[in-house]
């Protein structure tokens, strides 16, 4: 079939040698970013939470879409039209639903850690009055207090907190990446391609002899690739957008997820002005051409700029004094060892730390960083290591109260500043002064009797070595099936040889009240590795308030 279209631009050489080579950039940019992401994979920060089958699947996407957009243009206006229906089908059909897919499972995991939070601050930890004894210290806590995550989950399972937990664990296998490419991408494809073999049969302007090289965006063979695409424009974005519109998560993802929804809509939209209202551009900007940036914008930032921080990633090393305390803490089920190893931890605790670590002690000493801490870890998909430092002060009150009866320091903590809705909107009161350091230091779940950066050894000294009341096994085994229990919620993944080790310890009723001071020691590692940074970014502000961090 002959084609009339004239081009404007006079000699074509320059356009096919400049977007030939175009189309060659592409597929080696998009192949081998995606190569060297794929081995490096360990060392990007937040890999766990980008779906690697959904990412490599919106490559493949992208490098047959921008292929195909290059070729086009170079070769418009004798570029087969077979050759524009299979990549188009194949490639938008797969790019849209990679896309959703990517959002529905990052949404899941944003709303299950901010349930985590939301289930820490609506209900804070306090005595199980059942086990004290003192009067004086039964006068001082409500009656009405929640207990601790624990208890909480298996006995009450209509609180808000767990209510909102089990409605998103309903929904935990649907949104794995496996679940989502076997069940929504593969039916997809499907589709997709008996869309296009249909086409192919049937509509002469696809035909392969004669070469038919006559391609209407109007065409009838593009009615269901324009379906899906004014689908996705209109109802399925909009949809996407009001998903992850109020998540805050401190990857940044959030942010890469709407630039992708966004762009692709922009630029679905150039496609059709170029081709309608401005049909002679091309001849030297096709109208895949806007397409063709989109999605190597969105790859640079998708892969490229997360494979480059792999190598530029920080690791702020602990200071000496706590990687000796982590060898000393080593859990022995011999009492013997169990005082050799305190003796240690007396030698090297508070020796060597650096300024940054010290700062980082300070803010979580400090009741009202606390708090927006807890925000910094859920928007780092970690909130259950701030609730096991709440729920570690837990045992302290009770370590407290059993070692030394007499104690009338150790109270409730009171209810929070945080506010966390059914939606996972997070608020702070409206108090211009709550960051003032004139102020009142509140009470928080951090200050017990110690802050949570101090042990239950380094609180109560005979907590070294008296046996363990029978009345605390109960709350230990709590703790241990809250955090340890791989079935748990808040499960943590702590070493193999910690794990064991406590694990052992709980099978045997051998338990003792520093069991899980190695496991803090971890916690408060993780913390610092991995959140302390973001935390400095989100609130560097509060902290200079607080006089703790100055930036100059």
């Amino acid at each position: 079939m002959e084609n009339n279209a004239k081009p404007a631009g006079g000699a074509q050489i320059w356009r096919k040698e400049l977007y030939s080579i175009l189309g060659a950039f592409s597929f080696l940019y998009l192949s081998i970013t995606t190569v060297f992401f794929y081995i490096r994979r360990r060392r990007i920060a937040d890999i766990r939470y980008r779906p690697l089958r959904l990412n490599i699947l919106n490559v493949i996407a992208s490098i047959t879409l921008c292929v195909m957009a290059c070729l086009r243009t170079a070769f418009y206006p004798d570029f087969p039209c077979a050759l524009v229906n299979w990549p188009a089908y194949i490639g938008f059909f797969l790019y849209c639903s990679s896309v959703t897919c990517r959002v529905i499972s990052f949404t899941w995991i944003a709303e299950y850690n901010l349930a985590k939070l939301r289930l820490s601050i609506a209900y804070t930890p306090s005595l199980n009055l059942s086990n004290l004894s003192n009067n004086s210290i039964n006068n001082n806590f409500n009656n009405n207090s929640p207990i601790s995550p624990g208890i909480k989950e298996r006995l009450e399972k209509d609180f808000p907190g767990v209510k909102l937990m089990n409605r998103l664990k309903m929904f935990k296998h649907f949104t794995t990446d496996k679940w989502l490419t076997y069940w929504i991408i593969f039916p997809t494809m499907v589709m997709a391609l008996i869309f296009a073999l249909v086409e192919q049969l049937t509509s002469p302007n696809l035909s392969i002899i004669p070469l038919s090289t006559n391609c209407t965006p109007a065409g009838i063979e593009y009615i269901p690739l324009h379906i899906l695409n004014g689908t996705f424009l209109i109802l399925i974005i909009p949809f996407l957008i009001c998903l992850i519109y109020n998540i805050k998560d401190a990857y940044g993802l959030r942010n890469e997820l709407m630039f992708n929804l966004v762009s692709g809509a922009i630029a679905y939209i150039g496609y059709f002005m170029i081709e309608l209202v401005f049909p002679r551009w091309k001849n030297y900007f096709g109208s895949l051409m806007l397409a063709w940036v989109t999605f190597i914008i969105c790859h640079t930032v998708s892969i490229t700029i997360p494979l480059i921080q792999s190598f530029n990633n920080k690791v702020h090393s602990l200071p000496n004094s706590i990687k000796s305390s982590k060898r000393a803490i080593k859990r022995s089920l011999s009492t013997t060892k169990r005082n050799n190893q305190n003796n240690q931890n007396n030698i090297v605790i508070g020796d060597g730390k650096s300024k940054r670590y010290l700062m980082f002690e300070k803010v979580l000493e400090d009741s009202e960083l606390f708090e927006r801490y807890k925000v910094c870890a859920a928007a780092c998909f970690c909130a259950e290591l701030v609730i096991f430092l709440q729920e570690y002060q837990y045992l302290k009150i009770l370590v407290s109260h059993s070692c030394t009866p007499s104690n009338k320091e150790v109270l409730p903590p009171p209810s929070p500043v945080l506010h966390i809705t059914e939606t996972g909107h997070v608020t702070f009161p409206n108090n211009s002064d709550l960051l003032n350091t004139s102020t009142t230091t509140l009470v928080s779940p951090t200050f017990v009797t110690t802050p949570c950066t101090k042990s239950i050894a380094e609180t109560v000294t005979a907590a070294s070595w008296i046996p363990m009341p029978f009345e605390l096994r109960t709350d230990y085994s709590t703790f241990y099936e809250t955090f340890f229990d791989s079935n748990s919620d808040l499960a943590i993944n702590f070493p193999g040889c910690l794990l064991s080790d406590i694990k052992e310890m709980v099978k045997e009723e051998k338990y003792e009240l520093t069991m899980y001071e190695e496991a803090r020691e971890e916690v408060l590692n993780l913390l610092y590795r991995n959140t302390f940074e973001r935390f400095l970014k989100m609130y560097g502000t509060e902290i200079e308030k607080k006089g703790i961090y100055n930036k100059g």
